[in-house]
């Protein structure tokens, strides 16, 4: 006859063969064969063999246990209230009484500071526009100097370019009048005028694209450098028109006459 459980484990789905560190020894003594043993003797040894195994298993299952024991004492060690329990909603309740945190009273919020130092930032900024814009129209009118004549575009008969001498400081009375003026011609007599004319407008453009931001600091110091630009350009505008109102009174001309000439 065949020998039997020659060096393996009787039970096959012993939990001993499923576990990776607690492997029952081989013994030697489980090696015997049908014919060394009588009936009698194989059924004692089968019994042992049982008692051995049912004993194993009573000493693994002892010991899983344990570990289970162990796990379960560390998991309530600390316990917490879960959501929907009276502990929970006791806990819950505490901490909304005891109203905000100290970190949170005592720790400031630099959201606003940083809005309010941007806005102070844009601010200045807008001013130093504004005193640069001055700063630049002060040297460039310093630096002007009126021509010593003007020409002038005549439209009506005979139609033509005239040239005449520039008055300064000039008459009230020539710049508030309703006569009318020819206009100042394009040419290189009148080359500086047309330039300083021009610029003013742009130092004006200038002015007029600098952000107040809703400060009336900033809007009034605007407005004033922006009116200043103005009477220059006004003060200009009135030498040149006084200047051909009195060429035509020392003309001698008319009313009439100065009507159809300048138109």
């Amino acid at each position: 006859m065949t020998s039997y459980y020659r060096g393996s484990h009787p039970y096959p789905n012993s939990p001993y063969l499923h576990s990776k560190d607690r492997q029952p020894p081989q013994s030697s003594s489980y090696q015997y064969s049908a014919g060394e043993l009588g009936e009698q003797e194989w059924q004692q040894l089968w019994h042992t063999r049982v008692t051995e195994e049912q004993k194993r298993r009573a000493e693994y299952q002892e010991m899983q246990g344990q570990d289970q024991a162990g796990e379960e004492r560390d998991r309530w060690r600390q316990p917490q209230a879960q959501p929907g329990t009276y502990e929970h909603a006791r806990s819950r309740a505490r901490s909304h009484s005891r109203g905000p945190s100290r970190d949170r009273l005592s720790r400031p919020s630099l959201a606003p500071n940083k809005a309010r130092s941007e806005n102070d930032l844009r601010i200045q900024q807008s001013l130093h526009a504004i005193e640069d814009i001055s700063s630049q129209f002060n040297d460039f009118q310093r630096g002007f100097v009126l021509p010593s004549t003007i020409s002038f575009q005549i439209s009506s008969p005979p139609a033509g370019i005239v040239t005449i001498s520039t008055i300064s400081p000039y008459d009230r009375k020539y710049a508030d009048s309703d006569s009318n003026v020819p206009k100042l011609a394009y040419d290189s007599t009148n080359r500086n005028l047309h330039a300083y004319l021009e610029s003013l407008e742009g130092f004006i453009s200038k002015l007029d694209d600098v952000k107040s931001w809703d400060v009336e600091d900033v809007r009034g110091r605007r407005k004033a450098g922006i009116k200043k630009i103005q009477e220059e350009r006004d003060r200009v505008e009135g030498i040149w028109k006084a200047s051909w109102l009195k060429h035509v009174e020392e003309q001698g001309a008319s009313s009439n006459n100065r009507k159809g000439f300048w138109n």
